[in-house]
């Protein structure tokens, strides 16, 4: 199993696509800088997934991560969203969000 970037107006596409398609948020452009995968097997694309810059406040998470303002002005660039993640519908493996999760974090 491959993780992919989408590097290319073509295949931009076929992510939207498959986001608008498959996930239940659809899609919508993702704030700020971004970072989109495809995710591949040797039997063909599995789904997809994409990272966004983290939102400027959500006190749940400020208050969990114990930040004040100050704190959140200074570390919010260390926050990574996970916009989308999509298993396409049709793929049945155990374990394979866990696997996927874990090739983008040594990607």
């Amino acid at each position: 199993m491959e993780l992919h970037r989408v590097t290319s107006k073509r295949v931009s596409l076929f992510w939207n696509e498959l986001i608008d398609r498959y996930h239940y948020l659809s899609y919508t452009p993702l704030p700020g800088a971004q970072i989109r995968y495809l995710v591949y097997s040797p039997s063909g694309c599995l789904g997809a997934l994409g990272f966004s810059t983290a939102v400027w406040k959500v006190k749940p998470r400020d208050t969990w991560i114990g930040w004040s303002g100050i704190q959140r002005e200074k570390n919010l660039h260390l926050i990574v969203n996970n916009s989308r993640f999509l298993i396409l519908p049709w793929v049945q493996v155990k374990t394979l969000a866990s696997k996927i999760l874990s090739l983008a974090v040594k990607s």
